[in-house]
């Protein structure tokens, strides 16, 4: 989260070192809030449930992605310790060591470039609750505005296999004449050649 916050605010090249400005109405609003949900993330007394963490832990990504703390560095130095109880907390760190131990699995299993039906294999082996918190984090996290690519894991899914779908069949047309000869191959190729395969309104198209 701290990362994310440094990326989204660092000044730029050459900036010159000035007083921080006042803070704004706005601006305290945001820490409030931000307090607020750090608190619910770093619950340890067992009162607040693992929905409700992450509901909190998204609605933090949200403030950040959307700029709620963009302007002077100064702003770092406000928003950093309350984003260092969220990373330290052991909900943040449940969230961080699942995201590191998904990543490091996929990359150990996609080794025939296969990556979307690798990234459904690994996933399956974790528990409901862990594949929730996967799914929601790394493979649809939500995105300025509150957009997420995907409405649920089954899209998700769907989209993989359209993908595999489509590949294979261009594959198949390299070496055989036949299937590159079926009318269906250039309606295949120009999907295969479409910027974003990953997007829904790709997979309805196959």
């Amino acid at each position: 989260m701290t990362d994310a916050l440094n990326t989204a605010s660092t000044p730029a090249a050459g900036a010159s070192s000035t007083a921080a400005p006042p803070m704004t109405p706005k601006l305290a609003e945001n820490l409030e809030k931000l307090r607020g949900l750090a608190a619910i993330i770093a619950d340890g007394d067992g009162k607040t449930n693992v929905e409700a963490k992450q509901k909190a832990y998204v609605a933090v990504r949200r403030m950040i992605i959307d700029g709620a703390f963009a302007g002077p560095a100064s702003n770092n130095q406000l928003v950093s310790p309350i984003l260092d109880i969220v990373d330290q907390s052991a909900y943040g760190k449940r969230v961080d060591t699942l995201s590191k131990n998904y990543h490091d699995e996929v990359i150990a299993l996609n080794q025939d470039g296969r990556l979307g039906e690798a990234q459904v294999e690994v996933l399956s082996k974790y528990s409901e609750e862990d594949q929730r918190l996967i799914y929601d984090n790394d493979i649809n996290p939500v995105f300025s505005g509150g957009m997420r690519r995907y409405g649920d894991v089954e899209s998700w899914k769907s989209n993989i296999s359209a993908v595999s779908k489509v590949r294979d069949f261009m594959a198949k047309a390299k070496t055989d004449p036949a299937v590159k000869a079926d009318p269906k191959f250039a309606e295949a190729e120009k999907l295969w050649m479409m910027a974003d395969t990953s997007a829904p309104s790709w997979t309805a198209l196959v």
